[in-house]
């Protein structure tokens, strides 16, 4: 079921990152071309953006996946690096276009989704990186989150007229189709008791409590019918107390907000 999870959520944030970029192709051509990622571990010493995240995943590939770094081994700072520079101030300076953190966003979504599918894979082949796992999968909810703001600030300056307009409205609603997909598959793998361990479940869920209801917000009203129905009955089943009131709280303050 893990593998099911991770597999699931990996390409379905590589899918909402190309719907969320297709609006703006145009933008995302007037770019510069950014240089091929490094195969090293970025410097712990500078901020790190799409560029770290980019080397961090190539670096990925040069190495045996048991010399991945993790939280519990030497390279610990590393990660935890990784893990703390998820959320992008540049998505909040307004002296840059939309597009722009748009492009920022998206640049980040794909490489931590990359990265999730070769830390998943490992796991896969009997590596204990689940802890790793489920801050990546929370990373990506923090990253969705910032979309969220984005999208919501690009719409109001979309023209009707414009003759991409139809073509931009489609990438939004396959957009927000993507974001359903993932907290569908946060969902999936905070159920999977057996590949994960109470105090994993916790993170992500914390992750979910934190970042799901700007993303939630952001769904059709069907999806959100959906995620609500799945929550419920999760709650029936759930045995940690802890995480049964954290999901409670998310279905409450979702009914509330009718």
């Amino acid at each position: 079921m893990m593998k099911t999870a991770f597999r699931r959520i990996g390409y379905v944030v590589l899918f909402f990152v190309a719907a969320a970029t297709a609006r703006d192709a145009q933008a995302a051509r007037e770019q510069p071309v950014a240089a091929p990622a490094a195969n090293t571990v970025p410097s712990l010493d500078v901020v790190w953006g799409p560029d770290e995240f980019e080397s961090f995943s190539a670096y990925l590939a040069t190495i045996v996946p048991a010399d991945y770094p993790n939280l519990a081994g030497p390279s610990a700072a590393i990660f935890q690096k990784l893990i703390d520079s998820v959320e992008q101030d540049a998505l909040e300076d307004l002296t840059l276009s939309v597009q722009d953190r748009i492009m920022i966003s998206g640049r980040m979504h794909i490489a931590l989704a990359t990265t999730l599918m070769k830390y998943g894979l490992a796991v896969g082949d009997g590596m204990d990186y689940t802890t790793e796992v489920v801050h990546l999968l929370g990373g990506i909810l923090v990253a969705s989150r910032q979309m969220v703001s984005l999208l919501d600030e690009l719409l109001p300056q979309l023209d009707p007229n414009a003759a991409d307009y139809q073509a931009r409205m489609d990438g939004l609603r396959q957009a927000r189709d993507g974001m359903a997909q993932e907290l569908d598959g946060v969902l999936i793998a905070l159920q999977d008791t057996e590949g994960y361990s109470n105090s994993d479940r916790l993170i992500l869920c914390r992750y979910f409590v934190d970042n799901g209801p700007a993303i939630f917000a952001a769904i059709t009203e069907t999806a959100q019918d959906d995620v609500i129905a799945t929550l419920e009955g999760m709650i029936q089943q759930e045995l940690d107390g802890a995480i049964r009131d954290m999901l409670e709280e998310f279905v409450a303050e979702a009914n509330a907000g009718e």
